[in-house]
């Protein structure tokens, strides 16, 4: 796993009032409700009609990287930006609605100028990004809405040569 997406999932999946809001758990990879790599969690029963449902949650993806506008002035330096995605899930009930607005809203406190020490790699800090998309209607989840809000992380990396 990239280490700036690992730092972003602890980052949130260590934060008890995020995860308060979040009863269905924070994931790194997309939503699956069964077989191999499924996010179980994030889904619970009703009692009363049996059917599953989408409890509020959390996707967040590896963000990838390009060089820095800035450039590569140290050849033993790599920089670069990455564009993390928070997808936000819920039910498409007026609960389900605020819990995406105060998850985001904690999302963007935990990342906002937040500075992720990459083990043996270097740094990257984070700003929240104006730029999120509404609170719409889930295609792939009937009856769940989702948002989606996107972080950019600027970071160095120390290039390490081949012998």
């Amino acid at each position: 796993m990239n280490p700036l997406h690992a730092a972003l999932i602890a980052r949130l999946t260590g934060d008890a009032t995020l995860l308060a809001v979040l009863t269905g758990g924070v994931f790194g990879r997309a939503l699956k409700a069964t077989g191999p790599g499924n996010t179980s969690t994030a889904w619970a029963v009703n009692a009363a009609t049996g059917i599953a449902y989408l409890r509020p949650c959390a996707v967040i993806l590896d963000p990838g990287e390009v060089m820095h506008p800035s450039g590569n002035r140290d050849p033993d330096i790599h920089a670069y930006d990455a564009w993390a995605r928070l997808f936000l899930y819920a039910p498409a009930t007026d609960s389900g609605k605020t819990a995406i607005v105060t998850a985001d809203s904690r999302a963007i406190a935990l990342f906002h100028q937040w500075t992720a020490t990459l083990a043996g790699v270097g740094t990257a800090q984070v700003v929240a990004m104006p730029e999120r998309l509404g609170t719409l209607d889930s295609d792939e989840f009937p009856g769940v809405v989702f948002s989606v809000r996107r972080f950019r992380a600027s970071g160095t990396r120390q290039i390490v040569r081949a012998a």
